[in-house]
């Protein structure tokens, strides 16, 4: 049972991999390939996924569509775009004990990294005990494959470590949209940092997580478990969302999910009419309805963030 667990996580990271290749073919618009966007500090912009009641993502929405709430107070909507753009990603990979026969899976997966557009750029990361840069942010696909050889895995799992290093990591790209794709097998129980700082970092960064957790029904993420609670935790904050296949075939489906997920979000944004920044965490609620009625679409963003003062 063990091994069985191993290789699936083995295969599991390899589709990311793959996903992530996927992603970066995707086509994109000459001014959003291009160009950087920036934004005032205090314009608050949301990367918002928008499905209806059978899961099918829409797309084709207008800025009317779209409704922000902070706090209860709706907002005026000032950025909208539904244009795809170029992404700074991160992969956060565990390689503590549990993970020992990665090595062929990263060799395995340098051969599926070939592809990807010349604007999305990538790190990758893996932790165990210790946190491991294993290829810095980069455009060239050929740094990323020759870095992957020569990992072993061992130790205990300082997940949230880990994270909150990508966090910082993540900042240095060159994209407005960043996303991390956290890939685990267990529980954190190494880390310094807790659970609740690393939610208060996340609701404090511009980021989207996606976490994939792999275990059985009745596993370490079955139904109900703390473990499942807290990558859930973290990836809604974001917008993001978390998985937790219990095969290869749901770890495919997962990791095309992800691709698709990229892809297909609109951006928007406004101005706070609450211009007291007091640090204190703000709720945000979107809410996107169907054209011509007064139903309404299911919408995906980040719940909240910390109305920290301008350092400009």
């Amino acid at each position: 049972m063990k091994n069985y667990f191993k290789h699936s996580l083995s295969l599991c990271v390899t589709l990311i991999f793959a996903a992530f290749a996927l992603a970066q073919n995707k086509p994109s618009t000459t001014e959003s390939a291009n160009q950087t966007l920036r934004v005032p500090v205090n314009l608050v912009l949301l990367d918002v996924r928008v499905s209806d009641d059978s899961g099918r993502v829409v797309r084709g929405l207008e800025k009317n569509a779209f409704k922000i709430y902070e706090d209860k107070v709706e907002q005026p909507l000032s950025f909208f775009s539904s244009e795809e753009a170029p992404v700074t990603w991160g992969l956060v990979v565990d390689r503590s004990g549990s993970m020992e026969d990665m090595k062929t899976v990263y060799e395995a997966a340098a051969h599926m990294i070939n592809e990807g557009t010349a604007e999305d750029e990538m790190f990758l990361m893996t932790f165990s005990r210790k946190i491991d840069t294993v290829s810095d942010l980069t455009l060239d696909r050929r740094i990323i494959q020759n870095s992957i050889f020569g990992l072993h895995a061992g130790g205990a799992t300082a997940l949230w470590d880990a994270v909150n290093y990508s966090i910082d990591y993540l900042k240095q790209g060159k994209h407005r949209k960043k996303a991390l794709l956290v890939i685990t097998d267990g529980l954190d129980n190494k880390s310094v940092l807790t659970f609740k700082r690393i939610l208060e970092r996340v609701g404090e960064s511009d980021l989207v997580i996606y976490t994939v957790g792999i275990s059985t029904p009745s596993g370490i993420f079955g139904k109900g478990s703390a473990a499942r609670d807290q990558l859930t935790q973290l990836a809604e904050i974001t917008g993001g969302y978390a998985h937790f296949p219990i095969d290869i075939e749901k770890c495919r489906e997962t990791m095309a999910e992800i691709s698709r997920e990229v892809s297909e979000q609109y951006t928007i944004g406004y101005y706070p009419t609450n211009g007291n920044y007091d640090g204190k965490w703000r709720k945000i609620r979107v809410v996107a309805t169907q054209p011509g009625s007064r139903g309404k679409y299911i919408v995906r963003a980040r719940t909240g963030y910390s109305a920290m003062p301008s350092q400009e």
